[in-house]
């Protein structure tokens, strides 16, 4: 895929890995993050409203609630 972004929820992708605890989950998404593979996004400008468990599966970063996570683009 080629200049698209591919956003799921934090809080699905919790549950599809709900065999890993949460700081377990945050630890390797940051890594992930830090090798610039993945990246965080708010719902802000988005017309979605989300329920409560979706916004709790969300990181708070920045002072943000960062609750989509997508794959960048290799190039």
């Amino acid at each position: 895929m080629s200049g698209g972004m591919n956003y799921v929820l934090l809080s699905e992708l919790r549950q599809a890995l709900h065999v890993y605890s949460r700081e377990g989950f945050d630890s390797g998404l940051n890594s992930l993050r830090d090798a610039k593979e993945y990246s965080l996004d708010s719902a802000d400008g988005r017309h979605v409203r989300l329920s409560h468990d979706q916004l709790a599966g969300g990181i708070t970063e920045g002072g943000s609630l960062l609750v989509y996570v997508a794959k960048r683009d290799s190039y």
